[in-house]
Order: C-alpha cells, then structure tokens, then sequence
C-alpha cells in the first residue's frame, strides 16, 4: 500500500478538475492580454507575414477565450483519462512551443 493510496479517489476526481482549471487559465489569461492589448497583437500577426492580421487576431483571441470557458467547464468533455490527459498534453505542449 503506498502514501497516496488513501487518497487516489479524491486526487483522480478533484486533480483532473484543478488541471483543468489551470489549463484554462492559461488560454484565458492569454486570450483577454491580446485584447487588452490589441494593437500589439495585429503587429504581432503581421510579423508572422499573415493576411489579414486584424481577423486572424481576432480569430486567435475569440478561441482563445472560448476554448478556455469550454475547458474550464467541461462543455463536450468525454468522462474518461484518454480524453483529458489529451487536452492536457496539448496544453503542455502549447506552453512549450509559444514559451
């Protein structure tokens, strides 16, 4: 029996649930500091060399913040550790890659 045992039920339901949270955080953060910030995030668009800059800003900021709200409650979220450990590499790795 080890440490944790006694607690795998509550960390397997309550620690998917913080990670979650945490995961949307971060696309929320994100999301409203590209707003705030608007100029900013056309100029860093254009750099990028993309046409359009103001809509693919705008299209980065509204999934941005939708995704975060539909991780942070679960929306179309299948009940299973495939699922969520998915969503939660892809967080991951997007916080390696944009740094």
């Amino acid at each position: 029996m080890t440490l944790a045992a006694p607690f795998a039920g509550v960390l397997s339901s309550y620690g998917i649930v913080a990670a979650r949270l945490l995961l949307a955080a971060l696309f929320l953060y994100s999301g409203q500091d590209k707003l705030r910030h608007w100029p900013a995030s056309i100029r860093e668009v254009a750099e990028l060399g993309m046409p359009m800059p103001a809509l693919f800003a705008a299209s980065t900021i509204a999934t941005q913040i939708a995704g975060g709200l539909s991780v942070a409650l679960g929306f179309a979220m299948r009940r299973n550790r495939d699922a969520e450990m998915g969503a939660l590499v892809t967080g991951l790795v997007a916080i390696l890659v944009c740094g």
